[in-house]
């Protein structure tokens, strides 16, 4: 069995069929753009890794970075933001330039926060929003993409028997409001 991307043929929605597959074991967030994959692991140290899928019956592998442990990422034009845990190394978002694929590399960093679980990033990739293992949304400035920097937070409530306990998980942002899943539920934000 191999584990990892799964390609699939969706002509027929009710029907999907396999067309490839690459082996990326513990795979934990993938996007597609075009014949571009990206897929990034967390466990025993995190991969991000970039496919050509072009051929999807052979994906290759083009080109591979080390990173902590990734949880989330969005890719937006030349530029993957990826959110990391700290357990393997320095977490928050990074901000990768993937322009050449055969090369990625990490052109900015925000370590504030250590354990990031979920990433939105506006379709200019100019603003990321950053779900927290803290409880908190983070809204950065990413415009500078070597020196991302935080806007503003927000501390997400708790519940009434751990008042001063969450975990943001996911983030997703529409229409100038942040939907944040985490411990407790749904949070919205106006952004």
């Amino acid at each position: 069995v191999i584990y990892g991307v799964l390609i699939a043929g969706l002509a027929d929605p009710a029907n999907p069929v396999e067309l490839g597959r690459f082996e990326f074991p513990f795979a934990s967030a993938i996007e597609a753009h075009g014949d571009r994959v990206y897929v990034a692991s967390t466990t025993n140290g995190g991969v991000f890794r970039i496919l050509a899928v072009s051929d999807p019956a052979h994906p290759q592998p083009l080109g591979a970075l080390t990173t902590s442990q990734t949880y989330d990422l969005t890719v937006r034009g030349d530029y993957a933001y990826l959110v990391d845990g700290q357990t393997f190394g320095t977490g928050g978002l990074r901000i990768v330039d993937v322009s050449n694929p055969t090369a990625p590399v990490v052109v900015g960093q925000y370590a504030d926060c250590a354990d990031a679980d979920g990433v939105d990033v506006s379709a200019d990739g100019d603003i990321a929003y950053v779900a927290c293992a803290d409880g908190s949304l983070r809204i950065l400035d990413a415009s500078d993409r070597a020196n991302p920097a935080l806007l503003g937070s927000v501390t997400l409530p708790g519940s009434a028997s751990f008042p001063d306990y969450n975990v943001a998980h996911s983030v997703v942002v529409a229409d100038g409001v942040a939907y944040v899943g985490d411990e407790y539920g749904l949070v919205e934000v106006d952004v």
